[in-house]
């Protein structure tokens, strides 16, 4: 890490025949959400998540991370599932906290976009949800004129993986999705996406009326809905038509 003064969290994690993986995560504060829980249970956040991708998400090509935050599930997809990952967060400070854990970590092939993802493209602000100031991850991109955050810039991911070329746009096999309600309008700006490479769909969807819109979005596409994981609701949807080699265990055998 870069300072011994860094809010951090040390963990080590099973990564089958390589043995244990030793991972350092450096938070946002000290006390920030993800960073607390990280340190508490001793494992990545969203564990459960995690491990279930390990087992039945797809393994190899690009797993495509929006609003990846300080890089957690960035750190997991590459290491142990993904051949690259391209992790978008709009937030500058949690920018260089991505940037620095994928480094620290040995995610050997990756892209950080300092973007958010949206319906179109153009701009907005970052805005903190009432009540849950303690918590980095629980920002989200409002129009540019309803509140006072930080101007970022929005774009769709089908644009964002265009401009990253063949290599990365034709190999896309995941796409996470935790925007803090922007789901759909993400999946809007992916249609492309979705109809030429079908990628596994992990979205989260705090309430009903936000599942809906995902299950009719994706299911109107061939999705099938598969498990719900994680405290808040986060859903991993697959297309049958999409046979992606997928794991059992993690591992670091390709490294």
């Amino acid at each position: 890490m870069t300072s011994t003064a860094a809010p951090c969290a040390r963990f080590t994690y099973p990564a089958g025949g390589a043995g244990t993986v030793v991972i350092d995560l450096e938070g946002a504060a000290p006390e920030d959400h993800i960073l607390r829980v990280i340190r508490t249970q001793r494992r990545f956040y969203e564990s459960d998540l995690l491990d279930h991708l390990a087992g039945h998400g797809p393994r190899g090509g690009v797993y495509v991370d929006v609003g990846a935050n300080i890089g957690n599930h960035s750190v997991f997809f590459g290491r142990f599932l993904a051949d690259r990952v391209v992790a978008i967060e709009p937030d500058p400070h949690l920018v260089r906290l991505l940037v620095r854990n994928l480094r620290a970590n040995g995610v050997a092939r990756w892209t950080a976009l300092p973007v958010a993802v949206g319906a179109r493209p153009g701009t907005g602000r970052l805005s903190s949800r009432e009540g849950y100031e303690g918590n980095a991850g629980a920002q989200r991109v409002v129009p540019a004129g309803a509140a006072d955050g930080p101007t970022v810039p929005v774009d769709t991911l089908d644009r964002l993986l265009a401009g990253l070329g063949e290599p990365v746009a034709d190999d896309v096999r995941l796409v996470k999705l935790d925007i803090e309600g922007m789901e759909l309008e993400a999946l809007e700006g992916a249609r492309h996406l979705l109809e030429a490479q079908r990628p596994d769909i992990v979205a989260e969807a705090a309430g009903d009326v936000e599942h809906a819109g995902l299950h009719a979005l994706l299911s109107g596409c061939g999705y099938r809905e598969i498990a719900r994981f994680c405290a808040t609701p986060t859903y991993h949807f697959s297309h049958p038509g999409r046979a992606w080699p997928r794991g059992a265990a993690p591992s670091e055998e390709k490294r």
